[in-house]
């Protein structure tokens, strides 16, 4: 299914089928986000890296709606729509004793359809303009610099050129951090050491 003139659903984006649960949409998230991260593509030519930057994008902002049970749920209702519109329209143009060829052009009906094949990318747009008005309040710490006290407890996750990064724990990510330990063999068990400075974190691995 498309969206329309051949755009692709978020969930062909992200290549797993709409009725796919929240951890495959997780598990396909992260395998194609490390498939496109710009730092695999550094050493191509600039249409290549621009392409692989593009398709990051298009799968972050995949994620973004579908991550979310009332973003995805409304996006999927906007899929939806379009086509029960027009089995009505089929419909009542048969019960007339119309073929589907004859059905009357309403353009009323038509601009009302257009509008809601656009909502899917509305929704999209709402949901990073809600995203960048919370991180502009809330910007994340910087982990290379922030005391470490203010670290325990947070999710952390390290990008594939090792930087290490701090995100929301709904976000794929590492582990939260429990501790911080100059010797990588004191963390406590369960947890796993992430280098930071001269200095370890220990990171307790998350589960779902």
């Amino acid at each position: 299914m498309t969206e329309g003139r051949g755009t692709p659903t978020l969930y062909e984006v992200l290549g797993v089928p709409s009725g796919a649960t929240r951890d495959e949409i997780r598990v396909a998230y992260v395998a194609q986000a490390r498939a496109s991260h710009p730092d695999r593509h550094a050493g191509e030519d600039t249409a290549a890296r621009a392409a692989a930057t593009d398709r990051m994008q298009a799968v972050n902002d995949a994620w973004r709606v579908l991550r979310d049970p009332e973003a995805r749920a409304a996006y999927d209702r906007s899929l939806v729509a379009p086509q029960t519109a027009r089995a009505a329209q089929v419909a009542a143009a048969a019960a007339a004793g119309l073929d589907e060829v004859d059905v009357p052009f309403h353009p009323t009906a038509d601009l009302a359809a257009s509008v809601v094949r656009s909502l899917p990318w509305i929704v999209v747009l709402a949901v990073l303009a809600a995203i960048f008005v919370f991180t502009a309040f809330a910007r994340q710490p910087d982990p290379a610099t922030t005391p470490v006290a203010e670290l325990i407890g947070r999710c952390v996750a390290v990008g594939i050129g090792g930087e290490l990064d701090v995100v929301a724990c709904s976000e794929p990510n590492d582990g939260r951090v429990q501790t911080s330990v100059a010797d990588l063999a004191h963390c406590p068990s369960g947890t796993r050491p992430i280098a930071r400075g001269e200095g370890f974190l220990c990171v307790r691995p998350q589960t779902e």
